[in-house]
């Protein structure tokens, strides 16, 4: 069986039968995240998989040559990151959430839970931050929480049925947009503290599924990036939120974009942001199997490619909040196969 940790390390174990007693075959610092046993169960293959990660640090233009956050260790796990108010960079690896100073300052760990997961990480104006948080309270449940931005008073606000992303947050710290997927298909917001949730007016979008949705930075538009049942099927629905029962218009995107979301498991609010200006939505293309980050102007006119790195995929990107800077969550992984020989099965 392979064993998970927070920390996105899988690891290799086996429980003998009968007695169901579990011990440990691989331990260490790279992931196993598949596994294969010969026909006479004594050896066992396994992909070892080492990842190199890094948030590449560009102007807002996406231009010029990229620098690498400083302190962030090259094979770090990246479940989700965000820009704080203040320039620095908040990181989580699942088990925690740190915060990297751009000038190359101490590092500072802000939460910290080996047995729970986040993921999700929003910035809800001067003072919020909202994640998505697995089993925080050990019960195997995903739940919306939020907390200040130095991860202090940290509170829960919502549970989740099942499958459930955080999306974003309104400018003025009053909702949090998220999708309940086994509960109800459509994007609702709940108010910062929890008090009241409801669904936002015309986003059902039923019949399709939902890529990526993103909240503008005045927090009066939002977007959500749709699939049909066919690629040719795709759509930008765009929403005005100032308004009591927005109507929603649509931006069609060709279908021949090879548009990229490398982050595994479910939907995650990844690869699709507003760019600083709230005119443009923006998403990663591959080409070759190398990542670039795209922009798409709302009133439709001509898409246009604004980074042209020459190698690694993308799994996430985020503007900062003065529109200074773009951070880009980069990388590439590398596997081996390798056998494992149990000298006890092979009666050595």
């Amino acid at each position: 069986m392979a064993e998970t940790t927070t920390a996105l390390n899988y690891q290799i174990g086996a429980i003998s039968y009968p007695g169901g007693e579990f011990r440990k075959l691989t331990n260490d610092v790279t992931s196993h995240p598949s596994l294969s046993l010969s026909a006479d169960g004594k050896v066992l293959s396994t992909l070892l998989l080492q990842s190199h990660r890094e948030i590449s640090l560009l102007p807002a233009s996406g231009t010029g040559e990229a620098m690498a956050l400083p302190g962030l260790p090259p094979r770090s796990a990246i479940s989700a990151f965000a820009w704080s108010n203040d320039g620095a960079l908040l990181v989580a690896d699942g088990a925690a959430l740190r915060r990297y100073p751009l000038n190359g300052g101490e590092v500072s760990t802000l939460i910290s839970d080996n047995r729970a997961y986040l993921s999700d990480l929003m910035i809800c104006g001067p003072r919020y931050v909202a994640f998505n948080w697995f089993s925080r309270q050990r019960d195997n449940s995903w739940k919306i929480w939020r907390s200040d931005q130095d991860g202090s008073n940290p509170k829960m606000i919502q549970p989740l049925s099942g499958v459930g992303v955080v999306w974003g947050c309104s400018s003025d710290e009053k909702y949090i947009y998220y999708t309940d997927f086994f509960r109800e298909p459509g994007i609702r917001r709940i108010s910062v503290d929890g008090a009241s949730s409801e669904m936002v007016p015309g986003t059902e979008f039923k019949g399709e599924s939902h890529l990526g949705i993103a909240v503008s930075p005045d927090g009066g538009t939002l977007t959500a990036l749709l699939q049909g049942a066919a690629v040719s099927e795709r759509r930008v629905a765009i929403l005005d939120l100032r308004t009591p029962s927005p109507s929603v218009r649509s931006l069609s995107l060709d279908p021949n974009l090879n548009l990229s979301f490398n982050l595994p498991g479910p939907p995650s609010a990844i690869s699709f942001e507003f760019t600083p200006d709230g005119k443009s939505i923006a998403f990663a293309v591959q080409d070759k199997g190398i990542d670039n980050i795209w922009v798409q102007p709302l009133d439709g006119s001509k898409r246009r490619q604004i980074t042209h790195f020459k190698s690694d995929v993308i799994y996430d990107f985020r503007w900062s909040k003065d529109g200074s800077h773009l951070g880009v969550n980069r990388g590439n992984d590398l596997g081996d196969i390798v056998l494992l020989r149990d000298k006890a099965l092979a009666g050595e």
